[in-house]
């Protein structure tokens, strides 16, 4: 009996050895290092079905490989067992952005900060779910809070760009997009501030603009 208990301890031993769950930040994992962290998170939940942190660190693999519906199983998992931890619902609300499922979203969010008031990425993300919604004041005003906090995330800067040009607001996003280029002066940034002193001056803008779109998809792409 001994002989066994050891075996599966060394088991589970060997399985934490080869995780190194600070690279699950890591943007340039790639996916079989995904898939073998899920694997050794797989034999840690075999053995501590109660393991919550394992099914949010492996949650948190799926999604990076695009296995959605896995990691919103497996963050939803971790919450029933401790539904106390801000981070677990910070990320299935992620999830759940990608998924379009945004009502969802806003209540994990909303759930986050009522948890912890000081995870201001909340503000963020939320922004970014008014915007997918369209309500472009409302995001606005997430992102305004979150800059509160943290001024000098550029990526957020240019969320407001982009809810500022939806909106035609077209001098605010000249002069916040003027800054942005200051600091980071790149192509893609001159290249944006162009094509907003362009739209300033054609009424016919709108939301099929190609630029607009790529726009979109550049600055959205960034998480963080």
């Amino acid at each position: 009996m001994r002989k066994i208990v050891f075996y599966l301890i060394g088991i589970i031993l060997a399985g934490c050895a080869t995780i190194d769950i600070e690279r699950l930040a890591d943007d340039n994992l790639t996916k079989a290092e995904c898939q073998k962290m899920i694997k050794n998170l797989s034999i840690r939940i075999e053995h501590y079905p109660d393991a919550w942190r394992e099914y949010y660190y492996r949650g948190i693999a799926y999604f990076k490989i695009g296995e959605l519906e896995l990691a919103l199983d497996d963050l939803s998992k971790s919450i029933k067992i401790n539904p106390q931890y801000a981070s677990t619902y910070f990320s299935r609300g992620t999830v759940y952005i990608v998924n379009k499922k945004y009502d969802e979203a806003m209540i994990d969010m909303n759930n986050t900060i009522n948890l912890n008031p000081n995870y201001y990425d909340v503000y963020h993300m939320r922004g970014r779910i008014h915007y997918l919604l369209k309500d472009y004041i409302s995001a606005l005003n997430e992102y305004d809070i979150y800059l509160k906090h943290n001024n000098k995330n550029l990526n957020i800067q240019k969320l407001k760009v982009l809810c500022l040009y939806k909106m035609k607001r077209f001098d605010e996003a000249i002069t916040l997009m003027t800054a942005v280029k200051e600091i980071e002066d790149t192509y893609e940034n001159a290249y944006i501030l162009g094509e907003i002193f362009s739209a300033s001056e054609d009424s016919n803008t709108d939301d099929n603009d190609p630029f607009i779109i790529d726009m979109s998809i550049s600055i959205m792409k960034n998480w963080y």
